[in-house]
């Protein structure tokens, strides 16, 4: 039997889909993000510099500037998130200053 090659999808794109990110409906409401996911792009993050960069892009470049916002706010979200990108080598490391500008930039508006 031939084997056939699977179908693969990039990984800056598996980001929503693990967060799995519904905003609040109204002001007051909380985020809702995925436990398991955004704990798992936390460690994620944690791999080798050369590794994470689609990550990253995933993370800064494929969420909206609301669902940016929202995850900033949410406790849960900004810990992993936020300080996953942040706490990395950012001095040592161009893939982790692209994205911090990034971050930055897009949360500006």
């Amino acid at each position: 039997k031939i084997r056939q090659k699977a179908l693969s999808i990039p990984l800056k794109d598996c980001v929503a889909p693990l967060l799995n990110i519904v905003l609040p409906e109204k002001d007051g409401d909380r985020v809702w993000l995925d436990v398991a996911g955004a704990r798992s792009i936390y460690h994620m993050l944690r791999f080798a510099p050369r590794l994470v960069g689609d990550i990253l892009v995933g993370c800064t470049e494929e969420l909206s500037p609301p669902q940016l916002e929202a995850i900033a706010k949410d406790g849960l979200g900004s810990r992993c998130i936020m300080d996953g990108i942040l706490e990395g080598p950012v001095q040592q490391e161009k893939v982790f200053r692209r994205a911090c500008r990034t971050l930055l930039t897009r949360l500006q508006g």
